[in-house]
Protein backbone atom coordinates (compact mmCIF):
# COMPACT_ATOMS: atom_id res chain seq x y z
CA UNK A 1 0.00 0.00 0.00
CA UNK A 2 2.71 2.33 0.59
CA UNK A 3 4.02 4.73 -2.34
CA UNK A 4 8.15 4.38 -2.60
CA UNK A 5 10.30 6.82 -4.58
CA UNK A 6 13.61 4.84 -5.36
CA UNK A 7 16.36 6.52 -3.69
CA UNK A 8 17.68 9.33 -5.74
CA UNK A 9 14.47 9.96 -7.92
CA UNK A 10 12.31 12.55 -7.01
CA UNK A 11 8.71 13.50 -8.32
CA UNK A 12 9.47 16.65 -9.49
CA UNK A 13 12.91 18.30 -10.72
CA UNK A 14 12.27 21.63 -8.68
CA UNK A 15 14.21 20.63 -5.11
CA UNK A 16 11.79 22.82 -3.28
CA UNK A 17 8.75 20.83 -3.85
CA UNK A 18 9.01 17.55 -1.74
CA UNK A 19 8.22 14.10 -3.07
CA UNK A 20 4.63 13.18 -2.65
CA UNK A 21 5.50 10.34 -0.15
CA UNK A 22 6.98 13.14 2.28
CA UNK A 23 3.76 15.64 2.48
CA UNK A 24 1.03 13.75 0.86
CA UNK A 25 -1.70 12.89 3.78
CA UNK A 26 -2.56 9.47 2.36
CA UNK A 27 1.14 8.14 1.62
CA UNK A 28 1.94 9.16 5.14
CA UNK A 29 -0.87 6.92 6.90
CA UNK A 30 0.24 4.30 4.48
CA UNK A 31 3.97 4.80 5.59
CA UNK A 32 3.11 5.27 9.35
CA UNK A 33 0.59 2.49 9.47
CA UNK A 34 3.80 -0.14 7.59
CA UNK A 35 6.25 0.83 9.56
CA UNK A 36 4.36 1.30 13.37
CA UNK A 37 1.05 -0.33 13.01
CA UNK A 38 -0.16 -0.66 16.78
CA UNK A 39 1.58 2.22 18.20
CA UNK A 40 -1.52 4.64 19.48
CA UNK A 41 -1.51 7.85 16.91
CA UNK A 42 -4.61 9.33 19.03
CA UNK A 43 -6.05 9.52 22.00
CA UNK A 44 -9.96 11.11 22.08
CA UNK A 45 -11.26 12.83 25.24
CA UNK A 46 -13.92 9.68 25.74
CA UNK A 47 -10.29 7.69 25.81
CA UNK A 48 -10.47 5.98 22.58
CA UNK A 49 -7.44 5.14 21.07
CA UNK A 50 -6.89 4.63 17.46
CA UNK A 51 -3.08 3.00 16.59
CA UNK A 52 -2.10 3.82 12.73
CA UNK A 53 -3.03 1.04 11.42
CA UNK A 54 -6.57 1.52 13.17
CA UNK A 55 -6.09 5.09 11.77
CA UNK A 56 -5.54 3.76 8.04
CA UNK A 57 -8.46 0.99 8.69
CA UNK A 58 -10.82 3.85 8.85
CA UNK A 59 -9.91 6.57 6.91
CA UNK A 60 -8.84 3.98 3.90
CA UNK A 61 -13.20 3.06 2.82
CA UNK A 62 -13.65 7.10 3.13
CA UNK A 63 -10.62 8.39 0.93
CA UNK A 64 -11.34 5.45 -2.02
CA UNK A 65 -15.24 7.40 -1.87
CA UNK A 66 -14.08 10.90 -1.62
CA UNK A 67 -11.29 9.89 -4.69
CA UNK A 68 -14.26 8.64 -7.46
CA UNK A 69 -16.30 12.27 -6.17
CA UNK A 70 -13.53 14.45 -7.83
CA UNK A 71 -12.80 11.36 -11.01
CA UNK A 72 -14.28 13.95 -13.50
CA UNK A 73 -11.74 16.56 -14.57
CA UNK A 74 -11.77 19.67 -13.78
CA UNK A 75 -14.38 18.60 -10.47
CA UNK A 76 -13.87 20.77 -7.09
CA UNK A 77 -14.07 19.07 -3.98
CA UNK A 78 -15.42 20.35 -1.25
CA UNK A 79 -16.32 18.91 2.15
CA UNK A 80 -18.25 20.56 5.04
CA UNK A 81 -16.76 19.34 8.21
CA UNK A 82 -19.61 19.81 11.13
CA UNK A 83 -19.11 21.84 13.62
CA UNK A 84 -17.28 21.12 16.95
CA UNK A 85 -16.69 22.42 20.87
CA UNK A 86 -13.23 23.97 19.95
CA UNK A 87 -11.06 24.48 23.24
Amino acid sequence: MTMTVASGSRDFADPRIPNRNECVLRYLVDRWADERPDKTHVIFEDGEEWSYAELRRRVSPKRQVCSGWASVRGTTLRHGFRAGAMP
